[in-house]
């Protein structure tokens, strides 16, 4: 018996250690950060739907809609509805999607441009640990906002929107998964009154002059 136990205790494989990696601090001020990304999930119904989403990297408070795919029109329409509840943020947090104009694509950026002419720095992720409020934000949202669609019989992108911005965001997001930042002083700044949104919130024409003989 006592030789049985010393053979298993040796024949068990020693479980390796994951990487522990810290959490970086919380932007202190809200408006500082806000982190985007896009889920494509099955979130209603038996089809991918893409949900795009940007949170608050000091209160987690969060500005998200269903697609039926990341696009940049998506993408654009969620940092406008941003805006004008919150008014105009400092920097944008994101991985090194085309979408956004990192390096895996060279064409000319929508995302990036109309950053630019907002005045909202784009800064790119290294890793997905780098953008882990939205990485986790999203493992919320399938935890909790999936059950309670199927429990809704909610099918379509219509009612899976509506549910989500004025039921799930306000009485679950709000009260459990916000919090106060650190400093009190909020660093989104108003939307000057002579930026029109339409003109930049938008799919432009980017077309290169060539000269011709």
């Amino acid at each position: 018996m006592a030789g049985h136990m010393i053979f298993t205790m040796l024949s068990v494989p020693k479980r390796r250690r994951g990487i522990v990696r810290k959490r970086r601090e919380r932007m202190e001020a809200a408006g500082l950060m806000m982190q985007m990304d896009g889920s494509p999930h099955r979130w209603f119904g038996n089809r991918k739907h893409c949900l795009i989403a940007m949170i608050d990297d000091a209160t987690s408070e969060v500005h998200a809609e269903f697609f039926p795919s990341e696009t940049t029109v998506g993408c654009l329409k969620v940092m406008r509805d941003c805006i004008e509840t919150k008014g105009v943020f400092k920097t944008l947090y994101v991985d090194r999607a085309g979408i956004f104009g990192g390096p895996k694509r060279c064409n000319f950026s929508q995302m990036q441009r109309a950053c630019e002419e907002l005045g909202i720095e784009i800064i790119f992720a290294n890793s997905p640990q780098g953008k882990g409020r939205i990485e986790r934000a999203f493992d919320t949202f399938q935890d909790r906002l999936v059950p309670e669609l199927r429990l809704g019989n909610i099918t379509d992108i219509a009612a899976a929107n509506a549910y989500l911005k004025h039921v799930f965001i306000p009485q679950f997001w709000r009260s459990h998964i916000e919090v106060k930042s650190k400093h009190q002083t909020s660093e989104f700044t108003p939307l000057s009154k002579h930026t029109n949104l339409d003109d930049i919130c938008v799919i432009k024409d980017h077309c290169k002059s060539e000269n011709r003989n």
